[in-house]
């Protein structure tokens, strides 16, 4: 199918390289909070923009011109191939009680890819790559032990990163499945400097490197028809959804590098390799609800992350607990659904959530609670622009921690076109 405005595969490949190009990483005052040191660093729940609007709510929810990455049984529902890519905006203003910064940085955000294989029976495939945790901080720290000065920089970055594929099917009227085949990957590294003010001393850099890889499985089901079974008004909507991702064991395995002398680069280095070993990445249940009417949609999600038996390395005094996360939000929809197609309609997103965290620092759970909004509008035929922002809190300056501030705005272009149709016999 060929428009004026150029194939779809020449606006799918625009889109992407747009997106790629515009997730560069920012200069000076780049970075992120201190707790992405801890465990596997920051958790990603979703990278759908349209999800994000609702709080990360998804598990009962099939958005319209978008694709699910919380629950895959929700592919079932569509009818037209979807392409998606986006970036994420992290802006962090942190404060330990007695000093504060803003650092920020700005994140390629997933891309994903869903292609219907069979409407009528709700065959669908979807697959993609999206961000499952995050790596980025820099903290200074001046020194004086002894007399003598020097400053001491810890450097993270990197982070866990999710490649799924998997197949959707409507398994009885109004009861949809899914499965889905996950593959995490990545490397995390991890930088301290020591940089002495004379010549007296020589400066040194260790840099350790951890490098995953594994596979798991995700496993959905959407059950859309309670409404009727609830004895619900026509046009009245009731759904639940339950998505299972499996315990999975990647390994990790990396090296230790050490370096001596003022002209960093210039010398010779020490290298210590270690061997590869398996860690536990736990098994996650997320179940939802979501009721709509007309233009109006609310939704709900509670989802459970088995961290307490995780043997991922901590510190003294860090602590992997179970996480558990609590989300609701609504979504409305303007323009009428008879007069207007839903690709030229626009959508408000509002959502809140607590997120009691995986993180335990002295004895103090580090727990997060968050707002957000969003807006998804037609910009080109069926190709939509979905903006998302939210503020969250995170931490305390109790107890000698650190409160965050956390700014996130994320954004996403979603393609539908009509390929894969088959044609209408004459």
């Amino acid at each position: 199918m060929k428009t004026p405005n150029g194939t779809p595969s020449t606006r799918i490949v625009a889109v992407a390289i747009a997106v790629i190009l515009s997730t560069a990483p920012l200069p000076a005052g780049s970075g992120g909070s201190v707790y992405s040191r801890f465990g596997v660093g920051d958790l990603r729940f979703t990278s759908a923009t349209r999800l994000l609007g609702l709080g990360g709510t998804g598990a009962a929810y099939r958005p319209s011109g978008s694709i699910n990455d919380v629950n895959p049984a929700a592919w079932s529902g569509i009818s037209r191939m979807r392409f998606s890519a986006g970036a994420l905006y992290e802006g962090f203003s942190t404060d330990d009680g007695t000093a504060s910064a803003y650092l920020a940085g700005m994140f390629f955000n997933g891309l994903s890819l869903a292609i219907p294989v069979d409407s009528g029976m709700g065959i669908a495939f979807g697959a993609g790559i999206a961000p499952y945790s995050r790596v980025n901080y820099r903290i200074v720290e001046p020194v004086d032990q002894d007399g003598v000065a020097y400053t001491l920089t810890h450097i993270g970055d990197g982070g866990i990163s999710r490649a799924f594929a998997g197949l959707s099917v409507r398994i009885a009227p109004g009861l949809s499945a899914a499965a889905q085949f996950n593959y995490f990957f990545g490397s995390n590294r991890y930088i301290m400097k020591q940089r002495f003010d004379g010549t007296a001393y020589t400066n040194a850099e260790l840099t350790r490197t951890a490098n995953v890889k594994g596979a798991g499985a995700t496993f959905g089901v959407l059950c859309d028809e309670l409404a009727r079974i609830a004895g619900l008004p026509a046009g009245q909507t009731l759904a639940m959804g339950l998505s299972l991702t499996t315990t999975s064991w990647p390994t990790v395995g990396g090296e230790r590098i050490f370096n001596y002398g003022a002209a960093v680069s210039t010398n010779p280095n020490d290298t210590l390799e270690g061997g590869e070993r398996s860690f536990r990445l736990p098994f996650s249940l997320t179940g939802g609800l979501s009721y709509s009417s007309g233009n109006v949609l609310a939704a709900a999600d509670v989802r459970y992350q088995d961290w307490g038996g995780n043997t991922y390395e901590t510190y003294p005094g860090v602590r992997l607990k179970n996480g558990l996360r609590i989300s609701a939000g609504a979504e409305i929809t303007s323009g009428d659904a008879v007069n207007v197609s839903p690709g030229r309609r626009v959508s408000y997103t509002f959502g809140l959530y607590h997120d009691a965290g995986y993180l335990e620092i002295g004895g103090e759970a580090i727990s997060e609670n968050g707002v957000a909004a969003g807006i998804t509008f037609p910009i080109l035929n069926e190709t939509r622009l979905s903006l998302a922002a939210g503020f969250a809190m995170r931490g305390s300056t109790d107890n000698l921690l650190q409160e965050d501030k956390i700014f996130r705005i994320s954004a996403s272009m979603d393609v539908t076109e009509l390929w894969f149709q088959r044609p209408a016999e004459e």
